[in-house]
């Protein structure tokens, strides 16, 4: 057989058409990224809401600094997230956390290649099972930034559309777990 051959059968292949692109790094308070790749730097907030038990979250929200023709001096404008029904009226998106396992996180994500382009936003979620530190089976939503050029009555300037669903193979109690596993996507908190 030709060499060549095998030696391409030897290299790893990526987990997912995710894992060469960029984990933006996050760390608690605002975050200054580009979200749209205008050039512009957005804010990107994550938030701490404590309970004083094992299963305090991170919120994140996403503002994005965009001129309005119709108010000037309005220019920060709230990504959305789209609520059960599908509607972009949800305002952030939380963890969902125990002491064994987190059951819900996110991964900013930029192509590592192309820096002008959208992030890309991917949730990862588990079913919470009897416990919080059960395996359980895990999908990942991929979300697009999207832009209401139109104007259309009622919906915000910007918001996050989900592009594809993507179910894991194995059963997890980390969602953080299933992240690098079945992805190949690393954490945006530096350990």
């Amino acid at each position: 057989m030709n060499p060549l051959v095998l030696h391409a059968r030897n290299i790893e292949k990526p987990k997912s058409e995710y894992a060469n692109m960029q984990v933006l790094q996050l760390v608690n308070g605002p975050n200054q990224v580009d979200l749209n790749g205008d050039g512009k730097k957005d804010i990107v907030f994550l938030s701490w809401r404590e309970n004083y038990n094992a299963h305090g979250f991170s919120l994140f929200t996403f503002y994005i600094d965009y001129p309005n023709d119709l108010e000037p001096e309005k220019h920060w404008h709230l990504v959305t997230f789209p609520d059960e029904k599908g509607l972009p009226l949800k305002n952030g998106v939380a963890t969902m956390e125990g002491a064994d396992c987190f059951l819900q996180d996110i991964r900013v994500l930029r192509s590592a290649s192309q820096k002008k382009m959208p992030i890309v936003l991917i949730m990862g979620k588990r079913e919470f099972g009897e416990s919080y530190a059960d395996s359980e089976s895990v999908e990942f939503i991929v979300y697009d930034l999207k832009h209401n050029k139109e104007g259309g009555l009622g919906e915000p300037t910007f918001h996050f559309e989900p592009k594809k669903t993507i179910k894991g193979k194995k059963k997890y109690c980390d969602i953080n777990a299933a992240f690098a596993e079945e992805l190949g996507i690393g954490n945006y908190q530096k350990k």
